[in-house]
């Protein structure tokens, strides 16, 4: 693969920082409510991983309040980043937290300024936020200035805001989902050479493209991510962590991460949320590694690197060859006689009968054929075991 100069540059010194956003944009996708004891557990989950930051709300409400308080019991504060809306009653909320950040959100497109905001001049806009974070520096608090929509706010505009703010990071917000992977990584890349200040990617997944977008910009010079487990935010949810963890140690070649428990944490999610995961969700799903297709069975089989994305081993799983409408005779016979133990007639002709009244099986059930349907299978076709 022909890799430039600047994105081998970019490999070696790479060093990407996450901040986890399940507990707090994940809360906000529809019906999503986890309990106390759920978060906590969220949280277990991301210090096993190695998560940088984890971002809650202010304590608006006496759930968020009793779970900052867990945390804080934990001796978790510092681990933690508290959102908060650029208002001085928010920021006296997220003081009592004890947290080291406090996030300020605050839009600065000109659609937020104007409707949003009632018409919030530009210079104005940048007083305020001037203000919010001098005050949050006074009380030894590092600031993560959220710009909301900055994906479609003046591009000049976000320099200005970048090079005159002095937050300790700025979240990059693509909160309708504008950005195209090419267009992320060059916008990034002007944005951290002219202001060389660090910036964190928040990027929605509205048309699929959050992950794409996210490691663009990550290429480009960003220097943190924000996710969310199984993608949940938002409409169509956020960067899903899961894919953005697993895509740093396959194509990124960054080790700092513990990627192993990653569907256990997805599987959590899932249920805590109500929200099922797809069985071919990438990382998470049920099937991924689940191979019918005959054409990719035989190549599996001959040599892994034919048709393998990454080993399944580093999520703790391995390949499972299934019978299927689509399966082969190479998969067929590896399943009969390697997986349970059949002696199958090498004579093509026979194994052709018996994968052929196979597919038709699993043609009729509209699913591959479980392992009491293929003893049945070998039962009718008098297969004996070996010896």
């Amino acid at each position: 693969m022909l890799e430039t100069k600047d994105f081998q540059e970019v490999y070696r010194s790479l060093d990407v920082k996450i901040v986890d956003s399940t507990l707090r944009e994940g809360e906000q996708a529809p019906g999503v409510a986890f309990t106390v004891e759920e978060a906590l557990k969220i949280v277990e989950f991301d210090l096993d991983v190695g998560i940088d930051l984890i971002e809650v709300f202010t304590p608006y409400s006496e759930y968020e309040l009793k779970l900052v308080n867990a945390l804080r019991r934990e001796g978790l504060s510092s681990s933690l980043i508290v959102w908060s809306r650029l208002r001085n009653e928010d920021f006296e909320l997220a003081l009592k937290t004890e947290s080291n950040w406090i996030a300020v959100s605050f839009g600065i497109s000109d659609s937020h300024l104007k409707y949003k905001f009632s018409g919030l001049r530009r210079e104005e806009a940048l007083m305020r936020v001037l203000e919010a974070t001098d005050y949050l520096h006074g009380h030894g608090i590092k600031v993560s200035m959220h710009l909301e929509d900055s994906t479609r706010a003046d591009l000049d505009y976000m320099v200005e805001f970048l090079k005159n703010v002095n937050a300790e990071k700025f979240r990059d917000c693509d909160t309708l989902s504008v950005l195209l992977p090419p267009l992320a990584y060059e916008r990034m890349r002007f944005l951290v050479k002219t202001t060389n200040k660090p910036i964190e990617t928040h990027y929605h997944n509205d048309l699929g493209m959050a992950v794409g977008n996210t490691m663009s910009a990550v290429l480009a010079g960003a220097s943190w991510i924000s996710a969310t487990w199984n993608g949940l935010g938002e409409r169509a949810g956020n960067a899903p962590m899961e894919e953005v963890l697993l895509t740093l140690k396959t194509r990124l070649n960054l080790e700092k991460f513990n990627v192993k428990p990653l569907r256990t944490i997805c599987r959590f999610v899932a249920e805590a949320s109500g929200s099922p995961i797809s069985r071919n969700k990438p990382v998470a799903g049920s099937d991924i590694f689940t191979v019918e297709s005959g054409i990719h069975q035989d190549g599996l089989l001959k040599d892994r690197c034919i048709y393998e994305p990454y080993p399944p081993e580093i999520l703790g799983e391995s390949w499972k060859i299934v019978v299927g409408d689509s399966s082969g005779r190479a998969g067929l016979a590896h399943v009969l006689n390697h997986e349970m133990g059949y002696h199958v007639s090498e004579d093509p002709d026979k194994l052709t009968e018996i994968l052929m009244y196979a597919r038709g099986m699993a043609r009729a059930r509209k699913r591959y054929l479980s392992r009491e349907e293929l003893e049945e299978l070998a039962e009718r076709f008098s297969l004996e075991k070996s010896i």
